[in-house]
């Protein structure tokens, strides 16, 4: 490929949804620009590009089904195909992100999709207003140095485990391997006649419990609130494996014990999984850069296998304040990502060509690890604002990338998830029960005997 001089040049960090969702925006609004995507799998995918026979460093699991419908989950105007449930299994999720890829990606001419490639550092050059960006290909070991105007990380935040730091006796039982996180969760089948604690009832705690419910002497969810008529606890609490109990304040991994905040101690418990969520890192990223990033403070100190709670010194959680040249994707949590990411990457490509002003100074965000997240549904009004953004630069979606507009449609069918969610997750708790009386271990509900898909 031959470039002129002035050509400017993008690299986007990560081929998985944000990824793959950037580089068709910057296509359609940027077709000036040169865009290298860098992907340090053999394939796009992301944390969706998971191998039955190499569960390693990934993060789903093999019974896995989104929490969000398809409806609500797909991409702008590139719909699930009809033959998908309700609520894609991982490998439907794979196959439309590599349909997404193979419709506006592949062979485009000013794309190129480095795979196997791992970006092993990304610094400043102040004195040429760049970015150098040292990558190794992991196939052949050749590493490349190139500069770039501007930089897009989507490296997603699911690598770097979060441990609970408040639980005695929690290092010595990992060390014991008594203790494991839920990325390393692959099946229930481990479990079989064993009593298992779940830290965590979020959804993939949640999702583990009722899996294991199916095999398991004994489950306990340790939850920070024991919810009072919770139609999916009491159907849990139904199936007579399954009790929750309130946080642990310490475990022993030499008596296989774990003591509660309420006093009680469990005995024999044989395992503990941690389904208590992740940090965000940037390992590539230079050590003054990450630490302000990380840290907030530049002499601060992030270990490159740890990671922090949250982002630092950023504007709409997408660009970097000292410096708008470099942008990030998906690093919100409770929210809609795939629409997202086309939306943020809309923005930022409205800002790199400076149509958008970016104030010079900012008013403190929260300082909290509660930044990224949009809790009871709070996300609608962040998708609405970066609209806004859009529409206040004149922003033609005739002649520019169309992302998802979150009109009222939109908003019920985001307002109602929570609630078609749960009556799906009855459903899984009383397949799972149907399971156990048959003493199989747990397995996706087949879609010819899925009443939710009957009913669609």
């Amino acid at each position: 490929m031959t470039y002129i001089n002035n050509t400017k040049k993008l690299a986007i960090i990560g081929a998985g949804p944000g990824g793959l969702a950037t580089a068709r925006v910057f296509l359609r609004n940027c077709p000036q620009y040169r865009i290298d995507l860098f992907e340090k799998q053999s394939s796009i995918g992301g944390v969706w590009n998971y191998d039955d026979n190499n569960k390693d460093g990934k993060v789903m699991y093999d019974h896995l089904e989104t929490n969000i419908c398809k409806q609500l989950m797909q991409f702008s105007d590139f719909p699930f195909p009809e033959d998908v449930s309700t609520f894609p299994k991982r490998k439907d999720v794979l196959h439309y992100l590599k349909s997404y890829y193979e419709k506006f990606l592949k062979n485009k001419d000013n794309l190129v999709m480095h795979l196997e490639t791992k970006v092993e550092n990304i610094e400043k050059v102040e004195t040429e207003s760049k970015w150098r960006i040292t990558t190794i290909n992991l196939s052949n070991k050749e590493t490349k140095t190139e500069l770039y105007d501007y930089v897009i990380v989507s490296n997603g935040h699911y690598e770097y485990c979060n441990f609970p730091t408040n639980i005695l006796g929690m290092k010595e039982s990992l060390e014991e391997k008594m203790v494991f996180h839920s990325k390393d969760f692959q099946n229930c089948q481990f479990a079989k006649d064993k009593t298992v604690v779940v830290i965590g009832n979020g959804s993939s705690g949640q999702d583990i419990v009722v899996q294991l419910a199916t095999v398991a002497k004994k489950v306990y969810n340790s939850v920070n609130e024991l919810s009072k008529n919770d139609m999916i606890h009491d159907l849990l609490w139904e199936m007579g494996c399954v009790e929750f109990v309130p946080k642990i304040v310490e475990c022993d991994a030499k008596t296989h014990t774990v003591s509660l905040l309420d006093g009680r101690v469990i005995n024999d418990i044989d395992y503990i999984i941690c389904a208590t969520g992740y940090k965000y890192n940037f390992p590539f990223m230079e050590k003054r850069l990450k630490n302000i990033l990380l840290t907030n403070n530049p002499n601060g100190d992030i270990a490159s296998d740890s990671g922090s709670g949250r982002v630092y010194n950023l504007w709409e959680q997408i660009l970097y304040t000292n410096d708008h040249s470099i942008g990030f994707i998906l690093l919100s949590q409770m929210i809609i990502p795939f629409p997202l990411a086309e939306l943020q990457a809309a923005v930022l490509s409205q800002v790199f060509e400076n149509k958008i002003h970016i104030p010079h100074t900012f008013k403190p965000d929260n300082n909290s690890e509660s930044y990224h997240s949009f809790p009871e549904l709070t996300d609608i009004e962040y998708y609405r604002h970066l609209q806004k953004l859009l529409d206040d630069t004149n922003y033609d979606p005739t002649s520019n990338f169309k992302p998802v507009k979150w009109d009222t449609y939109h908003r019920e069918l985001r307002s109602t998830s929570k609630d078609n969610k749960t009556e799906r997750n009855k459903m899984l708790i009383k397949h799972a029960k149907i399971l156990r009386e048959k003493g199989l271990p747990y397995k996706l509900i087949p879609i010819e005997e899925d009443e939710l898909e009957k009913l669609a």
